[in-house]
This record gives structure tokens, sequence and C-alpha cells, in this order.
């Protein structure tokens, strides 16, 4: 069998794969929704509905105890002393057996009358009296003074109300709540059922809008790429242009915004192409041997140029022992760590930004590292922690909103997981980041390397630049200034071949060509008036 054979139906057995694995987890999130739903209504009955009933009925026995209370008031004022002991008896009797229509039963339990003998020229303690049952169970109570038209006290009167009508109402409505809301359940099954059958249709739509996607980034890959040349051929003229004063003094401001114009284009358009090519389908990781301390020790000097060229302090701290030799992309490698370094120091104002390896695991042929950048920058806000994952997406700051693209980390993530890790990130707005992955290497052989040699070749991101650390004299900063300024390429890179030269310019070649290859004429200035303004 061919391999492309192989592959395909490999492919083929990963989507039904992850087909069914969907189809599972749609019908645990419906299944999920029903129990929810159901719930949700015993929730809403007992929380909201019921209380609410249970107010309403109070209020109405309230109403109740208020009325009975005139019928009261009028026997009291309007009765002679001799039969109003005799026609207060009559009134409780009449109050008691007052029936609700809706339940057949008397409305009121139970009747206690506590009235001033004194005032309705009464012997002490003959009116008083209760009738009835004054504790049933589910009766409103209530108390309700006795006062003539005059205002006076007479007394009070307190009450016991049944709550049969409550009890019939509330079984009524909550057998309604949840009868009408079965309806709601049967749609939910409905939609349950439909959904399954769209999913299938849409996997297969999926599949097709994938090809598509690929095919655009391919595209995008290729027209970006081909964009370059005559961009740098705009640029190109440009500088000629400026070179000759007639059409500056005729045309200057528009040969400069055609310069500018075309740069900012120029660096959007690298960012987009780094962007296609981090593509998980096309990316292909190619690890090799790597010596790991000489790795760290080229990453160690590029970040201490750029932290010092920003008046900022770079620390390291690396196990006193690494292996020699282990088996990783270092390319790949490089360029996350790179961008997290690099990050962290364009976000970093004051401070320090410190590069940590510790070692989480070692076996016989494998070791398993942390790698971990931290800074004292300006930090990430937690609503914002997903968003600087996203392609495009730049946090609104007074940095990002002049520099940048927003796809460094998007391309480190997928680098990461490409090479079996994750990029995690913890941070604390105004106080810095930390960002960090752990990756599991394997060992070439048993030797282990001291990674004093790190140690004795860093410098202090505090020190003073000199000629022999590796930075170029002032004449020659002038020079690299001035083409910078003017976006002569063609000059800046007569500069650099005459640097390449000078072996102790290694670390400072390889920054300035970073700028250069990238057309990074803004960058590259702001960067050599930093290292001007350290003289």
């Amino acid at each position: 069998m061919k391999s492309s054979d192989v592959r395909r139906k490999t492919a083929g057995w990963l989507n039904g794969s992850r087909k069914w694995h969907f189809h599972l987890l749609i019908n645990l999130v419906f299944g999920a929704l029903v129990a929810v739903q159901w719930l949700s209504l015993d929730r809403y009955w007992t929380g909201t509905l019921q209380p609410r009933l249970l107010l309403n009925a109070e209020t109405q026995s309230a109403a109740l105890a208020r009325s009975q209370v005139v019928v009261l008031v009028e026997t009291l004022t309007n009765t002679d002393t001799e039969r109003l002991q005799s026609a207060l008896f009559s009134t409780v009797q009449e109050i008691l057996i007052v029936k609700d229509l809706n339940t057949g039963n008397s409305m009121m339990a139970g009747v206690s009358l506590t009235l001033d003998d004194a005032e309705l020229g009464m012997p002490p303690g003959s009116l008083n009296l209760k009738d009835g049952d004054m504790a049933c169970d589910g009766c409103f109570f209530h108390s309700e003074a006795l006062i003539d038209r005059n205002g006076i006290l007479l007394g009070v009167a307190d009450f016991a109300i049944r709550g049969d009508y409550y009890q019939l109402m509330s079984g009524e409505m909550k057998a309604r709540l949840f009868r009408e809301s079965a309806v709601v359940l049967v749609l939910l099954v409905f939609v349950w059922g439909t959904m399954l059958v769209v999913f299938h249709r849409l996997h297969n739509a999926k599949r097709l809008i994938e090809a598509s996607d690929r095919a655009k980034t391919r595209f995008l890959a290729n027209v970006t790429h081909e964009l370059r040349t005559p961009l740098n051929g705009i640029l190109g003229y440009t500088q000629l242009f400026k070179d000759d004063p007639v059409l500056m003094n005729q045309h200057g401001k528009g040969i400069n915004t055609v310069d500018r114009c075309a740069d900012h284009l120029l660096q959007l358009i690298n960012d987009i192409l780094e962007f296609s090519r981090a593509d998980e389908d096309r990316i292909r990781i190619s690890p090799q041997e790597l010596n790991l301390v000489s790795f760290l020790q080229v990453l160690v000097e590029i970040s201490t140029m750029n932290a010092r060229s920003r008046r900022l302090t770079f620390q390291h701290d690396f196990p006193v022992q690494l292996p020699a030799q282990v088996w990783v992309d270092d390319k790949r490698l490089r360029q996350v760590l790179l961008n997290l370094l690099g990050n962290a120091i364009k976000f970093t104002l004051e401070g320090s930004v410190r590069f940590s390896i510790d070692i989480l695991e070692q076996k016989q042929n494998r070791i398993c590292l942390r790698f971990q950048v931290q800074d004292t920058g300006i930090g990430i806000a937690e609503q914002d922690m997903n968003a600087i994952f996203v392609p495009f997406q730049q946090l609104e700051n007074a940095i990002t909103r002049s520099e940048g693209s927003g796809l460094g980390l998007s391309i480190s993530q997928k680098l990461v997981r490409l090479m079996g890790s994750r990029l995690k990130v913890s941070s604390v707005s105004g106080e810095g980041s930390r960002f960090w992955f752990d990756m599991t290497l394997p060992v070439l052989g048993q030797e282990m390397v001291s990674t004093q040699l790190v140690e004795d070749s860093t410098l202090s991101a505090t020190d003073e630049p000199e000629l022999e650390s590796g930075q170029p004299d002032k004449a020659m900063l002038d020079a690299l200034k001035t083409a910078a300024q003017t976006h002569n390429i063609l000059a800046l890179k007569a500069l650099q071949n005459e640097l390449q030269g000078q072996p102790e310019m290694g670390v400072f070649n390889r920054q300035l060509s970073d700028f250069i290859d990238q057309y990074q004429f803004k960058p590259l200035l702001a960067w050599l008036e930093s290292l001007n303004q350290s003289d």
C-alpha cells in the first residue's frame, strides 16, 4: 500500500473519531440541558413563584382581617351594654362560619378579642373572648387594633385565617408550570435530534472549509512573498530620490509619504508572511543535534545587548550543568525564545528581564526543561489573557499602538504546540508578566557541560558599553544612524559588510542583521539612538 493511501486512511480515521467524539459531546450537552431545565423549574418555583403566591395570600388574609375589624367595631359602638356581650359573641360566630366558595371550608379558624372593658363601660374581663383554633397549621395570623370613629382604642382582635385557598392555588400553579414546561423539554429533545443531523452535515462542510483555508494560507504566503520584491524596489528608488536635492525641493513631501507607507507596508507583509509560514498544516519541525550551552550563550548575548540599549537589567538563571547535546529543532526553539525575550524587553520600561531554565525531570536519555521569561513591565490584565494569543490582536497601550502586528505570540504558541508543549502565562497589570513552557528533549550521550561559559560571556545590562565589548565606534554608529534615517538600504548593507570583518562585533552584527533583513528602519534608528545615548 502506498504511503499516500496510508496517510489518507489515517486522516479519515482521525476525522471519523473526532466526529463521534463531538456526537458524544452533543449528547452530553443536551442531556445536561434537560437536567438543568428541570432543576431550574423547581428552583424557580421554590425561589420565585411560591414566595410571591404566599405574599399574595398573606395580603388577602390581611384585607379579610381588616374587613372583620369594621364589623367588630360596629358591634362594640352601636350595641347597648346590657346586650353587648351576647351581641359580640354572635358577631364572632358569624365571622367563624363564613365559608370560602373555592374550598368550601370556613375562612376563619379562630378569633381572639382583648378589649378595654373600662372604655366600654363593662366589668373587667367580661368582654374578652377567644373562639376557634388559634394555633392551626398553615394559617395566617393577624392582629388588628379596634378603633372607633373618634379614634379611641377599644381593644385588639387576633385572627387565624385558614390557608386552604393558598394550598389549592399553589398546587394548581405548580402543576401548570411543570406541565407547560414539559412542552419546552419536548422541543429541546427535538432540537437535540436536529442538532445531530445538522452537525453531521456541518462536519462535512468543515472539511471542505479547512481545505479551502489551507489553500488561502498558501496563496497568502505566496502573494506576500512576491509583494516584497516590488516594495523593495519602491524603497530603493525613494532612497535615490531623497539623494536628489532638486526632486526633494519639488516633491519632498510626496516622496517621504511614499517611503513611509512602503516601509510600513513591508513590515506588515513580513509579519503576515511569518504567520502564514506558521500554519500547523504546513510547518514541519526538523529536530537535529544541538549544543545546548552554546545555543543559550547566543540567546543571552543578544538579549543582554537589547536590554542594555533600553537601560534594563537582564538576568539569567540556568542549572549548574546541562546536557552537552540534545535533539531539538533549534531554529524554532530560538524563534520562540527570542520572541518571548524581545517582548519582555519591549514591554518593560524600567526594571529587569529574567531568563531562567529549570530541570523538572531528568532520565538517562531525556530531560524535561522549563523555559521561563519574566519581566517587570506593563503586565497584562486578567480579561486580556486570552486575547494575547489571537492573531493580529494587540492590547491597548502606548507601546503596541506604535509598533508590531500582533502575530508574535500567536506564532510562538503554534510552534510550541508543534514541539509538544504549550505556552503559558501569568501576569499582574502594572507589575509584570511571566511566560513559560515545559519541553522534554532527547539527550544524546551522557556528557554534561557546565553553564559557567554563559556566565563568563555575559555583560551586565547596566555596564557601560566599550569598543572591545562588541560595539562600533561613534563614527560608525553615526553613519548607521544616518543611513537608517534616510532608509538607505544600500548604505546600511555596505556598512554591515564592513563590520562583518570585525569578529568582536558578532553580537552587534546579529542584531543589526535582524533589523536590516526585515527592513525595519524605524526600530533600527531607535536602537542606534539608544546606543548613542549610552556613550
